[in-house]
């Protein structure tokens, strides 16, 4: 057991963050994603961790993305973020979303590990 803390320890001050794709960096709210539902903002009628809806500037053609995504070490938390414009977004896919800032847009994921 000592092992584990002492690991553990190590981990914490070596000063790694974790960045995807080498910029997309987690302590900055980043978060990598899976897409659950994509629908109008209206169509989406469940509730989440972390809601775009009464921040951004909704309109009647506002598509919203109802993501899960990994917030700490095994919590699964759920968001409901904008999709950009001319985007296509189908269930299950990878995109990078950011939990601090709406107006961060959505990235696609094209690192799949």
């Amino acid at each position: 057991m000592k092992w584990l803390a002492l690991l553990a320890l190590g981990f914490a001050f070596s000063g790694c963050a974790l960045v995807y794709e080498g910029r997309y960096d987690y302590d900055a709210g980043w978060r990598r994603a899976t897409v659950l539902s994509v629908g109008l903002a209206r169509q989406i009628e469940r509730s989440a961790a972390f809601d775009c809806r009464g921040s951004f500037g909704v309109t009647d053609e506002t598509s919203f993305a109802f993501v899960r995504y990994n917030h700490m070490p095994y919590t699964l938390q759920r968001a409901i973020v904008p999709v950009p414009q001319d985007w296509q977004l189908s269930v299950g896919d990878g995109v990078y979303i950011n939990i601090r800032d709406c107006n961060e847009p959505m990235v696609h994921v094209t690192d799949p590990t």
